[in-house]
């Protein structure tokens, strides 16, 4: 009897742990697992699929596009419960490339084929197909479980390489892209919206079944710009591309920039989609990504003689009336500080060698004044500064002597100066900075330079004399009427006022080395036509060794630019043609 009660027992405490290890077995399943077993299995039927936003606009002043989207169709293989066999993989893939028309690495798509059959997911066959291979697609593949076709947005730039130093370019992430360089990258957060999500309900080989909108999309922001494309291109077709530099138009009263063009350029969409090593370097030889409108800083040259004969006049150093003898040099400490023409200019007015461009003059100021006076009044037109554009930008160097005891541990010497007055020794600025002192000149103060039609007007007052500002006025006009900017004066009806540099970038005899070792040329301009609102031009082109190809590349300019003001407000009248000097 006792054997048995045992037995019962011994066979009530199996059947009490058997139910309790059931039942926390349960309890694990069904509680503690619960949303990892959900999880998977909805992973079975349900698939998710991101929507990428769709990237806002970049517009001109005019609302004309400068960037924008496209419709592209993407083609896909889609993993499916209907496992496929390596050979029936590979004579897809065949098909499929000899419908498409593009070369095709088929050994290495059918592997990347087969991993996502492993895993469940999908393998892109080819992106971008056209319209004529998607209608043989859906023809022959419209009930296929594995290649579907996806469709999204893709940036599309519709001038190329216009204004590409501005506008900059996007990566080339699936994901997501994101701006690397210009408005893109600046801009970014503004311009990429919000990505949405649609979750799909599949079948058992895989087909979708039905969707829903989980979040919706929300595009991105348009950006207006201040550039005017109409004048951006015509600066771009006067501009050989060939020629490294940069042009750049500006609206000398509100500080719109309605032109900025930088040589070598590039075309925003290559990075669109993968490009090799070899691609990469090839672009790097002429550093075509550098804005060499702000990015870069330069002797200014002769331009800077306008800063130089601001210091003296305004402390009494030289007066508007007087003259000088120029023999071709100027000596000092035993050494000939040559003008540019070595017969010399003879006898001179202080305007007539601004016009002239004669350079002893400027030596002899530099032998009376100091360093820390002209960087004084450098800074006073904004050189040596940031002009606080949106893009990003160089500032440029203007010495001092306390800059040369930190920076090179050595004393500032007067001879220094006397380069100094005519803006070589260390002296550099970006075209930007000189277009906003340009300007500063006509309007009596300073203006931020905007890219962007929200940007508010910044004004700063130039502290000079009226006196003063009439004078560097006049000599500007003297320039294009009797001086070095003769050329562009075949213009009728404009009224000009320009200022022409060889900016020097090596010792003189080294030229014959190299293209590298030539002086870069420059032209600056304050352009009046008619009613019309009047605007500042800076033309940069590095190595050219002279300022001829940039005169001649504004002249040609202006006269397109005048063809295009009479055919917006009257008949065209006759133009004289100004000659571009062979490179």
């Amino acid at each position: 009897m006792q054997s048995i009660e045992k037995k019962i027992k011994f066979i009530r405490s199996c059947v009490m742990m058997v139910t309790a290890l059931i039942t926390m077995r349960l309890i694990y399943l069904q509680i503690i697992l619960t949303e990892e077993l959900k999880y998977k299995s909805e992973q079975n039927f349900l698939r998710w699929h991101n929507i990428p936003s769709l990237r806002g606009d970049i517009v001109d002043t005019h609302r004309r596009l400068l960037a924008t989207n496209r419709p592209v169709v993407d083609l896909y293989w889609q993993a499916s419960a209907c496992r496929c066999t390596k050979d029936e993989i590979e004579r897809l893939v065949h098909e499929v490339a000899a419908l498409l028309e593009k070369p095709i690495d088929h050994a290495h798509l059918a592997y990347t084929i087969m991993r996502a059959e492993k895993t469940g997911t999908c393998a892109l066959i080819a992106p971008h197909i056209d319209f004529s291979a998607l209608a043989k697609i859906k023809e022959q593949y419209a009930d296929h479980p594995n290649i579907v076709t996806r469709y999204r947005f893709m940036r599309y730039y519709p001038h190329q390489l216009s204004a590409c130093h501005v506008i900059g370019y996007l990566n080339n992430v699936e994901i997501e892209n994101s701006g690397k360089m210009g408005l893109e990258k600046l801009l970014n957060n503004v311009l990429k919206g919000e990505s949405g999500a649609t979750l799909m309900i599949t079948d058992a080989v895989g087909k979708t079944v039905s969707q829903t909108s989980v979040r919706g999309m929300q595009p991105g922001d348009t950006v207006c710009t201040t550039l005017d494309l109409d004048l951006q291109l015509m600066a771009e077709a006067v501009f050989d591309q060939e020629l490294s530099g940069s042009f750049i138009l500006m609206d000398p009263a509100t500080g719109a920039l309605r032109v900025l063009v930088s040589r070598p350029a590039f075309d925003p969409s290559m990075f669109l989609s993968s490009i090799t090593q070899t691609q990469w370097q090839e672009l790097q030889e002429r550093r075509p990504f550098l804005n060499r409108a702000l990015d870069t800083a330069y002797p200014p040259g002769s331009i800077f003689k306008l800063v130089t004969i601001s210091a003296a006049l305004e402390n009494e150093y030289i007066d508007q009336d007087s003259h000088w003898y120029c023999c071709g040099y100027s000596t000092f400490c035993g050494r000939r500080y040559y003008c540019h023409k070595r017969e010399g200019h003879g006898k001179v007015s202080v305007m007539e060698a601004v016009a002239y461009s004669c350079n002893p003059l400027f030596f002899e100021l530099g032998k009376q004044m100091d360093i820390d006076l002209i960087a004084h009044y450098a800074t006073m037109f904004g050189l040596g500064k940031p002009t606080q554009i949106a893009l990003s930008e160089h500032k440029g160097l203007i010495p001092t002597r306390s800059w040369k005891r930190k920076c090179k541990g050595e004393s500032w010497w007067q001879g220094e100066t006397l380069s100094a007055a005519i803006g070589q020794s260390f002296i550099l600025a970006t075209p930007m900075q000189v277009a906003r002192m340009v300007s500063s000149i006509f309007t009596g103060y300073l203006v931020n330079p905007r890219i962007l039609e929200t940007e508010p007007i910044h004004k700063e007052t130039l502290n000079l004399h009226r006196d003063t500002l009439d004078f560097l006025r006049a000599s500007m006009r003297s320039v294009v009427t009797t001086g070095s900017g003769r050329n562009v004066s075949r213009i009728r009806d404009m009224e000009i006022y320009a200022k022409t540099a060889t900016a020097q970038t090596s010792a003189l005899a080294r030229r014959e080395e190299g293209t590298q070792y030539k002086e870069h040329g420059w032209f600056v301009c304050y352009v009046r036509y008619k009613h019309h609102p009047p605007i500042v031009i800076v033309v940069l082109i590095e190595n050219i060794g002279s300022s001829r190809v940039a005169t001649g590349v504004v002249g040609n300019f202006l006269i397109a630019y005048k063809k295009y003001l009479d055919a917006q407000g009257g008949p065209e009248k006759e133009l004289v043609g100004v000659r571009m000097p062979q490179v």
